[in-house]
């Protein structure tokens, strides 16, 4: 059944895991079983210790060394489950009839990852095309035609046969001699729950909402209103952002916003040829420049992101801007859904957010259309809500790509 997935799309600190534990506890049917799916282990901790249902947690002991042993013994046996997006997007369809038959309501706590790119040999995908594969016309999807085989494209076979694989024609000039396949979370897991709920902010900007549309999957937006102390599932409100200017002071002195002042300046290829050229040591120094001097903040009210790495160089960037004063600070631009940061206000944000093109390109080519700007701009908000902005507190903020102040400001007068 294709049944309404429940988007409750509200700006961060508005509620949104509080009303799932407000519903969790006042259901009053026993038999009602909850799967609930969060980034962290600490909102694993919190929703244990703030629902009046048991719910039980995969450990690596009781499923024999692997985690997801014990996840689908819960699942079989019916349990309340508490866990991650690491373990949940490992789910295989064998148990999808045990979480139909147990009535589960799955609760996931901002998006997740629903696409993996896979990298084959240009050798090993003639050897797959000559003998065990078949492209299906017009969507690309890979179909295994070979049912006895066992031998070193098992894994190809397993997601082939998942029916979310596809291969994907547009590639990087570094994947020059690979064949790029695409494979997507299976779409039939969220649809062998009796209900899904989704919380998250800016749906619209990420990778699965695209997917949903691919699959043509129904979904709804909520939003969450506060009526005398509890929290209420309402139709989708619109926030006004305007407070936000009052809020975040964004520095705007030319001498350190120099550096991104190119529409491409501080994105991911920008660092590639910054860290050849050794130039990165003047955004070093501006970071520098603005924590001790501009700001003259304490450390531990610092807060800063940049990309990690390049290439299969993990920390080289990171570790090339960190500087005395701030390195404790940092925490990925990617964060989501903690709060371990609520005491930080003053934050350098000295990166450029695009989309990656070959997710872009995959779902453009399924003629599903994209928002890069709004995809940018969802993540820069994501993480300045770390800090305690999402307590509705001032911070101070160094932004130097001129993209994404412009589109901050665009957030902020309601443009989105």
């Amino acid at each position: 059944m294709n049944k309404e997935i429940i988007i409750i799309d509200s700006i961060c600190g508005s509620g949104k895991t509080q009303y799932a534990i407000q519903m969790i506890n006042e259901t009053e049917n026993r038999d009602k079983k909850y799967i609930y799916i969060t980034p962290f282990l600490d909102e694993v901790k919190r929703i244990k210790k703030n629902t009046n249902r048991h719910f039980y947690e995969p450990d690596y002991q009781t499923g024999r060394g692997k985690k997801y042993n014990h996840f689908r013994d819960l699942i079989l046996d019916g349990k309340n489950i508490v866990s991650t997006h690491s373990l949940f997007i490992n789910i295989t369809e064998d148990i999808l009839d045990s979480i139909i038959y147990n009535n589960y309501t799955l609760i996931l706590d901002e998006v997740i990852n629903v696409i993996e790119n896979k990298y084959v040999t240009e050798n090993d995908w003639e050897i797959l095309v000559n003998n065990f594969i078949e492209i299906e016309e017009c969507t690309n999807k890979i179909i295994w035609t070979e049912a006895e085989y066992s031998g070193r494209f098992d894994e190809i076979k397993n997601l082939a046969n998942g029916n979310n694989l596809y291969l994907h024609t547009r590639s990087k000039k570094s994947d020059k001699g690979k064949t790029l396949l695409v494979w997507t979370f299976p779409i039939e897991v969220f649809k062998a729950f009796s209900e899904v709920y989704n919380l998250t902010y800016m749906f619209d900007a990420q990778l699965q909402k695209y997917y949903f549309d691919m699959y043509n999957q129904k979904y709804v937006y909520k939003s969450i209103k506060i009526t005398e102390d509890r929290y209420e599932l309402c139709d989708y409100l619109k926030s006004d952002l305007t407070k936000y200017k009052n809020l975040i002071n964004i520095y705007d002195g030319e001498n350190l916003n120099t550096i991104g002042n190119e529409y491409s300046s501080l994105s991911k290829s920008w660092f590639e040829k910054s860290m050849k050229r050794n130039t990165i040591k003047v955004l070093k120094n501006n970071i520098c420049n603005y924590f001790i001097n501009i700001i003259n903040g304490k450390s531990k009210y610092n807060m800063w992101t940049v990309y990690k790495g390049v290439s299969e160089l993990r920390d080289n960037i990171r570790l090339a801007v960190t500087g005395d004063g701030y390195s404790r600070g940092f925490l990925s631009c990617n964060a989501r859904a903690t709060n371990n940061y609520s005491h930080k206000y003053n934050c350098s944000y000295l990166l450029n957010k695009f989309m990656n093109p070959i997710d872009r390109g995959f779902f453009e080519d399924k003629g599903i259309k994209c928002n890069e700007d709004l995809y940018s701009v969802s993540e820069l908000i994501q993480w300045l809500f770390r800090s305690r902005l999402r307590k509705d507190e001032p911070i101070n903020l160094y932004i130097p790509s001129r993209r994404m102040r412009e589109l901050l400001i665009r957030w902020m007068n309601n443009e989105f």
